[in-house]
């Protein structure tokens, strides 16, 4: 099976025994059909690397680098959306410098780093 670059569906073909030596008889069955499925598309799929939960210090300087991995096809270039939520799902936007926006992982390249700094507004957390 060739690396092909350019997406496709799944692929069908059939084969075939046939011409056996003269001490030999062909039997049935002497044909099989092979798909190749569909494993990938050009962007492929993506994930966080880790789904282990990330603490961050609040003091201005600290970040959080997530690392966000593409698997199997990697033939364009993969835009994907993220947004921070607080645990009543509204918008995380005011502790953080930039709550949501996307994340762009080149065609060919396997992972990008997602950058979340906390916004130091002085303020303690309660």
């Amino acid at each position: 099976i060739l690396n092909n670059p350019v997406p496709h569906g799944n692929v069908n073909f059939t084969v075939y025994l046939f011409n056996p030596s003269p001490d030999c008889i062909l039997y049935s069955p002497s044909t099989v059909t092979v798909t190749i499925l569909l494993s990938s598309n050009a962007g492929g799929m993506v994930s966080f690397a880790s789904s282990t939960q990330v603490v961050v210090n609040r003091d201005g300087y600290s970040v959080a680098n997530l690392t966000i991995q593409r698997s199997v096809g990697m033939i364009t270039n993969v835009v994907v959306a993220w947004s921070l939520r607080n645990a009543d799902n509204s918008l995380a936007s005011q502790d953080f410098l930039v709550p949501n926006g996307t994340i762009t992982i080149p065609a060919g390249q396997s992972q990008a780093v997602l950058t979340i700094k906390p916004f130091n507004d002085g303020t303690p957390m309660p």
